[in-house]
């Protein structure tokens, strides 16, 4: 996303920052801030809100669509769509001056089902390989030249050269030093946490409420001379499940605010963060967390992520898995149990959001639950993928708590492939 020039100005700026200029604005329609801004002008053009959010989530649909493998009769299919998605673009977004929507991109818009059908999805004839290789071969050698014309090329295959023999002599050196092994290949951690600290509670009287101060101990120096605390909530959930299931000693857990999951070699990691100070600020992401119910089903929810916790310290502390195993939760007592699995607070809807539902509006809305109904400790495998939230800006009703989740950009495609039919 980029707003240098204006949310709207195509002149300069890529593809994927006008893609990312579209979804805010999508997203500011929701809100009454963006309703209101709008409304006049919305009015005195005759556009609807419904028609103008339809033609971007369309439009953003069709951008993710292009770029994913389908069947050459889906694609057949998709030409009405399109037409109807461009008629919908001069609609909202009418061009009175110059030559109107009368543009070259606009025609290749409109011919890019039948250059799918010649030369396989978009990927296939997209330029982000060749703009890599000039980064990499041109832009990254351009600061150790003269930067003449008459040697500027020249100079830029040398530094080039330079490089690689640099690279394949490290290689060889890596591999007589033990630095690393040859022909083993590197198996980099699925999941990993960051931010450790260390979270000692008091006693619980009878009432669940701890009788002293409780104390965050951060592994961190620089955090743990700052003092920085943790989300009371956070806590509060961590004491509240001990004293449901009968444990009121004081005990200590390892919390973290960072977890990071990388799924695939070709993927980005994922990174949650739920802390009190990040960037002069605090910063809780929310997640789409699954849920088990009674009849065997999942369900999913979005949720605040509070904190990460593990009860690796004190044994004996009733943890979610522990007390879900008939056989360990006898142990409780004897105080020998010790749980090494790693969990995530989180606080949820008030009702659950089926991924279908999600796919189906694009955009949908929701609000935070009551805190003693909609806190849980659940493991961290429940975390089904992130998900942006943003809240109802510029509304003072009771609708300030709502909040909106937006459909993941790895499935924008799936939900133009669905209005095809």
């Amino acid at each position: 996303m980029s707003v240098r020039n204006g949310i709207t100005d195509g002149s300069k700026m890529c593809g994927s920052e006008q893609v990312g200029n579209c979804f805010a604005l999508l997203c500011a329609m929701h809100t009454q801030l963006g309703k209101n801004l709008l409304a006049k002008e919305m009015r005195e053009r005759g556009i609807s809100w419904q028609k103008f959010t339809n033609c971007l989530k369309l439009y953003l649909a069709f951008e993710r669509w292009v770029t994913e493998s389908h069947p050459r009769s889906q694609i057949r299919k998709s030409i009405t769509l399109l037409g109807d998605l461009i008629t919908m673009i001069k609609e909202c977004f009418p061009r009175d001056e110059g030559w109107g929507w009368n543009l070259p991109k606009m025609h290749a818009f409109a011919k890019m089902p039948h250059s799918m059908l010649k030369f396989g999805f978009a990927g296939n004839f997209s330029g982000h390989i060749g703009e890599r290789a000039l980064k990499g071969i041109v832009k990254d050698h351009a600061a150790c030249t003269q930067k003449q014309p008459g040697s500027f090329a020249e100079q830029c295959a040398i530094r080039e050269y330079e490089n690689n023999v640099l690279k394949y002599v490290m290689t060889d050196l890596d591999d007589q030093l033990g630095v690393r092994k040859s022909g083993v290949k590197e198996n980099p951690e699925k999941s990993k946490f960051r931010g450790r600290f260390t979270l000692s509670l008091s006693k619980t009287n009878n009432r669940g409420i701890g009788e002293s101060d409780d104390k965050v101990s951060w592994h961190n120096k620089k955090r743990d001379r700052m003092k920085v605390p943790v989300a009371d909530l956070f806590v509060f959930a961590i004491r509240r499940y001990s004293h449901a299931h009968g444990y009121t000693n004081k005990f200590k857990v390892t919390g973290y605010t960072t977890y990071m999951i990388k799924k695939d070699s070709d993927e980005e990691s994922e990174k949650f963060y739920a802390t009190e100070y990040m960037n002069g600020d605090r910063r809780y992401d929310f997640a789409m967390i699954d849920f088990l119910l009674d009849d065997g089903d999942t369900a999913t929810c979005p949720a605040k992520i509070l904190g990460f916790v593990r009860y690796n310290i004190t044994s004996g502390i009733p943890t979610p898995h522990i007390s879900g195993n008939v056989g360990l939760s006898n142990e409780i007592p004897n105080n020998e149990s010790v749980d090494h699995n790693f969990y995530v607070v989180v606080h949820t809807a008030s009702d659950y959001v089926s991924i279908d539902q999600l796919q189906n509006d694009f955009i949908t809305s929701f609000t935070l639950g009551n805190i003693e109904t909609c806190l849980y400790i659940v493991d961290v495998d429940a975390i089904r993928g992130p998900l942006f939230v943003f809240q109802n800006y510029g509304s003072d009703t009771n609708d300030k708590k709502r909040l909106f989740c937006a459909l993941p950009q790895s499935k924008w495609g799936q939900y133009f492939d669905n209005r095809i039919y």
